[in-house]
C-alpha cells in the first residue's frame, strides 16, 4: 500500500471523537500507560435570588456617585460629648430636704435643752447664761441656785490674836461686805497661815454655819450688808508670821 492509498484510507469515528481501532486500543496493549483519571462533576450553582418587579407606586431609590461622610465626622463641633444627667427641678426633692432640715434643728434644739437643764445649777453661776436659764425655768417649772458673785465680797478689819480663854489657840475675826447689787449665799472661808517665806503652814476650810455667830448660815447675804466673822483656830507656832483669805 503506497503512501497515497493510506492517506485516503478513512476511519471510522467513535463517539468520543477517536478512530475506531485506535479507540480498541486498550492501556493493556500500550506498555507505560496511565489509568484515566476521573474527572468530579461539579454540582450546578445556584440560581441568583430574583426580586420582585418595584409596584408603581414605592418610592425610587437613586444612587448617588458622591459618597457621603458619615454623621458628627464633618468637625470639632460635631464631636461626641460625655452623657450629662439632667436634673428635674425641686418638687419633692426641696421638701424633704426642707423637713430634714427642721427636724435636725429640733433635735439640736431638744439636746441643748436637756443638757442646760441637767446642769443649770453650774450653768446659773455664769452670768451670760443666766437670764436664759431663767427663762426656761418659767416654762419647766424648775427651781435655779441663788446667783454668786464671789469677787463682790469684800473682807475687811480682820485681825488674829491668841485666844483670850484657851491655850494654843487663835482668835480670828473680820467683816465681810456683800458688794454685789443681788443677794448671794455666805461664801465659804479658807484661812492659809503662811511662813516667813510666804510657804503654806496650816490651812483649814470653814463653811458659814462656823463663823457666822448668831445667824442663820442659809439665809442670803443681802447686798450692800455687812457680816461678822468669828473663827477659833489651833495656834501652828511661831513660824506662822502671817495669814490669808479666800472665799470658795
Amino acid at each position: 500500500m503506497t503512501e497515497e492509498d493510506l492517506g485516503a484510507q478513512v476511519y471510522p469515528v467513535n463517539e468520543a471523537g477517536l478512530a475506531g481501532d485506535a479507540a480498541a486500543t486498550t492501556s493493556e496493549d500500550r506498555p507505560g500507560a496511565r489509568e484515566p483519571v476521573k474527572l468530579r462533576s461539579r454540582d450546578p450553582e445556584p440560581a441568583a435570588e430574583t426580586l420582585p418587579p418595584p409596584s408603581e407606586g414605592a418610592p425610587k431609590i437613586r444612587a448617588s456617585k458622591h459618597r457621603q461622610p458619615p454623621p458628627h465626622s464633618a468637625g470639632p463641633e460635631h464631636e461626641e460629648l460625655p452623657l450629662q444627667l439632667q436634673t428635674r427641678p425641686g418638687g419633692r426633692g426641696v421638701g424633704a430636704t426642707l423637713l430634714w432640715s427642721l427636724g435636725v434643728v429640733l433635735m439640736m434644739v431638744a439636746l441643748g435643752g436637756q443638757y442646760a437643764y441637767f446642769h443649770r445649777d453650774q450653768l446659773a453661776l455664769q452670768a451670760q447664761w443666766r437670764p436664759y436659764l431663767e427663762m426656761m425655768c418659767e416654762i419647766a417649772e424648775c427651781d435655779l441656785p441663788p446667783r454668786r458673785e464671789l469677787t463682790a465680797i469684800d473682807l475687811t478689819d480682820h485681825a488674829v490674836q491668841s485666844h483670850p480663854q484657851r491655850d494654843g489657840a487663835l482668835l480670828i475675826t473680820a467683816t465681810l461686805l456683800n458688794g454685789a447689787e443681788f443677794p448671794q449665799p455666805f461664801p465659804d472661808v479658807e484661812v492659809v497661815m503662811m511662813d516667813i517665806e510666804q510657804r503654806p503652814v496650816a490651812s483649814r476650810r470653814f463653811v458659814p454655819a462656823e463663823y457666822l455667830a448668831g445667824r442663820n448660815p442659809d439665809s442670803l447675804f443681802a447686798a450692800g450688808q455687812e457680816a461678822h466673822l468669828l473663827l477659833e483656830v489651833v495656834d501652828p507656832g511661831s513660824q506662822a508670821v502671817s495669814f490669808e483669805f479666800d472665799f470658795r
